[in-house]
């Protein structure tokens, strides 16, 4: 059958939910499939290869403002923190966000990759 300008028309036909979703997922780009995939390492790559200072910093005296500004001197260096819950550690820093920093914790005789919100940090130090 063909339109007013001699275009053909087609029939519209019926696929079922399911087949509209197998035609969308086919239509799909897919990720390269690798056999051996595991989950991201995040940060690896910038893990500190050394332990933090031996020794616990001086509380600062006066409590600041904590926010990426604030703390934007500390990135990759060890900075030590004094969280809101009472917790205190060594930390070296990796990313600042607006609202929270990224890095490692010094647990147990290694560097574990974390975060934390700046609402949660209390105080810090920057062992530079």
């Amino acid at each position: 059958m063909l339109d007013l300008y001699g275009f053909k028309i087609e029939q519209p036909r019926y696929i079922s939910p399911a087949e509209a979703f197998e035609e969308f997922v086919a239509s799909c780009p897919q990720p390269p499939h690798k056999e051996d995939a595991s989950p991201p390492d995040y940060g690896a790559d910038n893990a500190p290869t050394f332990p933090p200072p031996h020794y616990t910093p001086p509380r600062p005296g006066m409590a600041r403002e904590v926010d990426g500004y604030a703390m934007q001197a500390c990135l990759y260096t060890p900075t030590y923190l004094w969280l809101e819950n009472g917790q205190q550690f060594w930390f070296y820093p990796t990313f600042m966000g607006r609202r929270s920093v990224a890095g490692y914790r010094w647990a147990y005789s290694e560097w574990l990759y974390t975060g934390f919100g700046f609402d949660m940090i209390e105080n810090f130090t920057c062992s530079h």
